[in-house]
């Protein structure tokens, strides 16, 4: 009797075990991805948290092969609110993914997936333009996405009306961020248009243009320039030539 109940127990284990492997392949397992070289676009998009700035130039040039089939798959990561937070158990579930060599899948870091998509508009460019209302939305996050500016003036000319609207945003650094964009695009700096393929790294320039934007809002500073917010208020901006801060 004791024995039969050993078996019916060690049945249910294997059962459940074999239960929780297929619901993470499931889930986990790319589903029907555009590929290049052989490897799915998940994998080039994880490429763009890589340590080295080799690995995401691979797939900077990875998801300019693929093209605007990557969207689908951009845009949903893309929707996904950056977050410090992450529960034990995906914690624990990345970690023991990442120990094993059974299912071939990886788990995120927390904000990885905006940061991969973010990277991967970038090196799309003009091509990803059909997406520039997407990115526009993360203007009115609360907080704002920093990002977006950058990623916006990449997407070409069709998005400097939105940058020239965020010139007004309620948030001073949109503002700014806006108001930095549009002057690259105007001055057609590197930053904007990187000269070579190994200047293309969207971790690089988001530094530097970072960094644009601190310059400006310490200019404001000591400048005494810094202001309440007023929608009647014109912003001190210098646009691309035949753009008013009211166009729409």
């Amino acid at each position: 009797m004791r024995h039969t109940r050993n078996m019916r127990r060690r049945r249910w284990v294997a059962i459940s075990v074999l239960s929780v492997f297929v619901l993470l392949l499931v889930v986990l397992w790319p589903q029907s991805e555009p590929r290049f070289q052989n490897k799915p676009l998940s994998y080039w998009l994880r490429g763009f948290e890589g340590d080295s700035m080799e690995t995401r130039l691979q797939s900077t040039e990875a998801v300019r092969h693929i093209g605007t089939n990557a969207l689908p798959l951009v845009l949903k990561k893309l929707a996904h609110k950056p977050s410090i937070h992450e529960s034990r158990w995906r914690r624990s579930l990345r970690e023991w993914l990442s120990n094993q060599s059974i299912v071939k899948a990886t788990l995120s870091r927390p904000g990885a997936e905006r940061r991969e998509a973010l990277a991967a508009l970038d090196a799309l460019g003009a091509d990803a333009k059909g997406a520039i209302s997407a990115v526009e939305k993360l203007l009115h996050e609360s907080p704002p996405d920093p990002r977006a500016p950058l990623v916006l003036a990449r997407l070409g000319p069709e998005a400097v009306p939105v940058l020239t609207s965020g010139l007004t945003n309620d948030e001073r650094m949109v503002r700014l961020g806006c108001r930095v964009s549009l002057n690259l695009l105007q001055s057609h700096s590197e930053v904007i248009f990187p000269p070579a393929p190994e200047d293309a790294d969207f971790a690089r320039r988001s530094v530097q243009f970072n960094l644009l934007v601190l310059q400006g809002s310490f200019a404001e500073y000591k400048s005494g320039q810094l202001e309440p917010f007023s929608p009647g208020r014109k912003p001190p901006s210098s646009l691309p030539p035949g753009v008013t801060a009211g166009q729409k």
